[in-house]
């Protein structure tokens, strides 16, 4: 234990020294926007085969490029991916998977060595923030998680043109990194999701010196929660004797915790009544997560559960690219990245586009990047405005998703949606997601709120008809009948059931997150039931 102690302070304090370093020129170059900008975008033109003019100057590149969104790039990514040809002269270390939740289409994204630089351009500022806030986390382990995919979805991600020589993992950062986590990334190998989730949190459980958790949303932690309330016996049995148990086959290429003096500890000091988690992890300083339009309520929930740790969102990722990162307790731009540019969304210059550069406070905006993937111009589906500056950076808030759902053309927003959830939740009762009911034709299509504990006054169906009428062109199809009344589905444990409800068409069953605003088609909804 002490030679664990060790190492995890020598791997923190390496690793303080290269966050330092990237933080030094992320905060010296606060005031040099447009420079550095007009640089990464020089960079990644240059990297780009998809840059078929030839341009270099952003000017050139503004005039002759057009906007592009996966629809448009699908064709191009698919043929890299199978090997016809490339779209970036950096190397390609690997595909990840990216799921558009309100139309179920699953994107590969591809990961250059280039695009990982850009993504650990914001890493490591990030954590040069996060270590000046909580000095404490340089005393034990983190856990980041990463979604499990089954081996046919693993199969999917395989590329001819990934590039084989240089092992990008083996660098003396990633083995720092690997030194000081809480679980093992080859949990992933297990052949079924839940045993996968099951390893997991006997690794967490085993680590009394974990001070980080890292995930995508709230809800992860609950779930984690869940699993060691309904398997605490199996999780110390599994610590008391070394053994995965009935789950070994799923999990055979990974060794199990054992730790007896742990065991006897948790088995002799918590109780399943009323689980201290304060006990199980005695140095767990912040659990970080990526902020969207309805963490809030998954966050106070946890408060009940954690309520002596941190929490904080860690800005806006996607497996497209980073947007914001927080910084010095502002989002700001993570303008080290990659190439940005914004469409503005309201006011007499709604529809333009224009570079960073250009933006000021109050500006409504949704980002279009360029990475050094070789996609260009890319236009994601989140919305901003801009709050401040650091320097010349923005600081952006995150306000929600841009498009609708529809079920008859009545383009009933995310930002209506979570204004209907937010009023719905009263007391100790939630309201987690608006679920779009897509018949088909079959019937009439209907809306539905996903209720988690008691119903309170202001949840009933007349109440939700009329805050959905709001939506003038939602009222029309209800006078007209083109859309059934919206119903309430009550449930005791609201992320297990959402996430039966998505998962029969969602090849990343393993990554679901509550959206606010959810389309789910009339099979699957008689599935739940059935």
């Amino acid at each position: 234990m002490k030679f664990k102690t060790i190492q995890i302070w020598v791997s923190y304090h390496i690793l303080k020294i290269y966050f330092k370093y990237k933080d030094y020129s992320f905060r010296k170059n606060l005031n040099n926007l447009e420079e550095i900008q007009r640089k990464k975008l020089n960079l990644i033109l240059n990297n780009s085969y998809l840059n078929t003019s030839n341009v270099s100057t952003y000017e050139d590149f503004s005039r002759v490029c057009e906007c592009s969104d996966y629809d448009l790039l699908s064709k191009c990514i698919n043929e890299y991916k199978d090997g016809k040809h490339s779209i970036s002269k950096s190397n390609l270390v690997k595909f990840e998977l990216s799921k558009k939740s309100s139309i179920e289409i699953i994107k590969f994204i591809p990961f250059t060595e280039l695009f990982i630089k850009e993504l650990d351009n914001a890493l490591a500022p990030w954590l040069a923030s996060i270590f000046r806030k909580y000095n404490n986390l340089e005393k034990g382990t983190y856990y980041h998680y990463v979604p499990w995919l089954s081996k046919s979805q693993r199969e999917l991600l395989k590329s001819k043109n990934i590039y084989k020589k240089k092992k990008l993992k083996n660098s003396l950062r990633t083995v720092l990194y690997n030194s000081i986590r809480a679980v093992p990334k080859n949990v992933n190998s297990a052949t079924n999701k839940n045993d996968c989730l099951f390893a997991t949190v006997c690794y967490l459980v085993a680590d009394e010196n974990l001070t980080l958790i890292s995930v995508c949303s709230p809800t992860y932690i609950i779930h984690f929660t869940n699993i060691i309330e309904n398997n605490f016996e199996e999780i110390i049995d599994v610590l008391t004797f070394g053994s995965w148990g009935p789950r070994k086959n799923s999990l055979r290429n990974v060794s199990p915790p054992k730790d007896v003096v742990r065991a006897k500890f948790l088995r002799n000091n918590i109780f399943l009544k009323n689980i201290n988690y304060n006990k199980i992890w005695p140095k767990l300083h912040l659990i970080s997560y990526s902020y969207s339009s309805n963490t809030s309520q998954w966050v106070l929930k946890l408060h009940r559960k954690f309520p002596n740790i941190k929490f904080e969102a860690k800005g806006l990722w996607t497996t497209e690219g980073v947007i914001t990162i927080p910084y010095d307790d502002s989002f700001i731009l993570a303008y080290q990245s990659h190439f940005y540019e914004f469409e503005i969304l309201t006011g007499e210059n709604k529809g333009r586009i224009i570079p960073t550069w250009e933006l000021k406070i109050g500006d409504i905006i949704s980002p279009l990047i360029s990475t050094g993937n070789g996609i260009l111009r890319y236009a994601l589906d989140d919305c901003f405005k801009v709050v401040d500056f650091k320097g010349k950076i923005p600081c952006l808030s995150f306000l929600n998703h841009r498009f609708s759902t529809n079920l008859t053309g009545e383009n009933i927003t995310e930002n209506l949606a979570i204004k209907l959830l937010s009023y719905l939740s009263v007391n100790d009762g939630i309201a987690l997601s608006l679920l779009a009911i897509d018949t088909y034709e079959i019937s009439a299509p209907f809306y539905c709120v996903l209720f988690e504990g008691k119903l309170n006054k202001n949840t009933n169906v007349k109440n939700i008809d009329n805050f959905l009428k709001q939506n003038l062109r939602y009222k029309l199809s209800r006078d007209i009948h083109l859309i059934g009344a919206p119903k309430i589905l009550q449930t005791s444990d609201g992320w297990e059931t959402y996430k039966k409800l998505v998962s029969y068409k969602n090849p990343i069953d393993s990554d679901i997150n509550i959206e606010p605003l959810k389309k789910i088609s009339i099979n699957d909804w008689n599935k739940y039931f059935s």
